[in-house]
């Protein structure tokens, strides 16, 4: 009895230790996957703030103090298609309504939008671009061509392509989980 009993627990910690092994070389895997995750965070963070930095300093260069990055954003937007609901904008710029809305009232105020009722639907509101700020179109696509072009310095237009691609699918599987998780 002694002997099975002895057998039976050097199977069981044999196994143990082989499934620890199993285990580990998961959890290895794992973990590399997990640290190259970890670092795109970080990048894209990095990326978004030195982004802003020299964004806020070319528009101050240029004395332009009527938007920043954000007010961009939605400018950009509207002037490739004006008229839009706030859901709309909202889906477009991956701004929360919650966000949007006060955003929107401060572009107001600074006179480069204005609402109008929804010819069809009495509860939607358009948002639209005065001429203030289709004056700024021009300086702003300007802006942008330069950030582009600091963004992209020594990339091939095929390199161009599948980062742009890279970050739009990583776009989509972060808006499937937005949501199946947070839409609950």
């Amino acid at each position: 009895m002694q002997k099975i009993f002895k057998l039976t627990k050097i199977i069981l910690y044999s196994i143990i230790l082989y499934r620890n092994k199993i285990n580990k070389i998961i959890l290895f895997r794992l973990g590399d996957k997990m640290n190259k995750k970890v670092n795109l965070g970080i990048y894209v963070s990095k990326i978004k703030q030195i982004h802003d930095r020299i964004l806020n300093y070319i528009l101050s260069k240029r004395e332009i103090t009527i938007f920043n990055g954000e007010r961009g954003k939605i400018l950009h937007i509207l002037w490739k298609k004006d008229n839009i609901t706030c859901k709309e904008l909202s889906e477009k710029t991956g701004l929360a309504i919650n966000t949007l809305t006060p955003m929107l009232d401060r572009i107001e105020k600074a006179g480069l939008i204005e609402r109008a009722p929804h010819p069809d639907d009495r509860r939607k509101v358009l948002i639209r671009l005065t001429e203030y700020a289709q004056g700024f179109k021009k300086e702003y696509e300007e802006i942008s061509e330069t950030m582009t072009n600091y963004v992209y310095e020594g990339f091939s237009q095929e390199e161009i392509g599948m980062c742009e691609e890279f970050f739009k699918r990583i776009s989509q599987n972060l808006e499937k989980v937005e949501k199946e998780i947070c839409k609950k």
